[in-house]
């Protein structure tokens, strides 16, 4: 694949993202003004993972570009930067200026970390958010079960299922 047609096909992807916008404000109007933006940003999410973008992950990191394998916390401003320096790569104008609420990196950090707060009661432990993770039974006893301790703090001794036989074998 030549640069024109990454180009040209990312473009499409960034245009029908852009032309999902009023779709988009419509679907979010009901979410906490909090979390309409991270709403937002999910949809987009949704709707650039609905093309397989394999075939561009290599030609972009090739580039010094973004790959877009992990643009999920800023999926607008990481898609439009791309196809802005793909666009200024071949020497052409770009002048795309959607009017589109975006979250660009350093805001996605700081969302995930307000969002993280509160989902996670902040200031609980080392100010680290907690992650379940399920796993079956039977994974309790084998070697993968160390990988759990090495990072696992301590279950949280408020459920249940943290007292459970599975979850002692887990914690051994």
């Amino acid at each position: 694949m030549d640069i024109r047609q990454l180009e040209t096909d990312l473009t499409e992807i960034l245009a029908d993202m852009t032309a999902s916008e009023g779709l988009i404000d419509t679907l979010t109007a009901g979410v906490h003004p909090d979390y309409r933006l991270s709403a937002k940003n999910l949809i987009r999410y949704l709707i650039l993972r609905s093309t397989d973008l394999r075939a561009y992950h290599g030609l972009l990191s090739d580039l010094g570009l973004s790959s877009l394998r992990t643009a999920e916390g800023y999926v607008y401003s990481n898609l439009f930067q791309v196809v802005r320096n793909l666009s200024l790569i071949r020497g052409q104008a770009f002048n795309l200026e959607p009017d589109v609420e975006i979250i660009g990196y350093t805001r996605s950090i700081e969302l995930l970390r307000t969002h993280s707060d509160v989902l996670f009661q902040a200031g609980v432990g080392e100010g680290r958010s907690r992650i379940m993770v399920t796993i079956p039974a039977d994974a309790a006893d084998d070697a993968s079960a160390g990988a759990f301790r090495s990072t696992w703090t301590c279950p949280d001794p408020s459920c249940a299922r943290a007292r459970s036989p599975t979850a002692k074998r887990v914690a051994r």
